[in-house]
């Protein structure tokens, strides 16, 4: 982690999950109008959102409730 998140990390009292970074990719998507998972799969920011992506939906295979058969 960097010194950002370790900072960041400490102000809030708490580990940080997720740390989101800033991208240019993000403005060039918007800018051409199309999802950054399209305009730019390999930047920083989209891999990020793909592992935060994928953090949610295994808390929420976690987190379902069996049926009772």
């Amino acid at each position: 982690r960097s010194s950002i998140q370790r900072e960041a990390s400490r102000v809030l009292g708490r580990p940080l999950d997720v740390w989101l970074p800033a991208d240019s990719a993000a403005a060039a998507a918007a800018d051409s109008g199309r999802p950054l998972s399209v305009a730019a799969p390999r930047s920083r920011l989209a891999k990020a959102y793909r592992r935060l992506a994928e953090r949610i939906v295994q808390q929420a295979a976690a987190t379902q409730i069996q049926p009772a058969i």
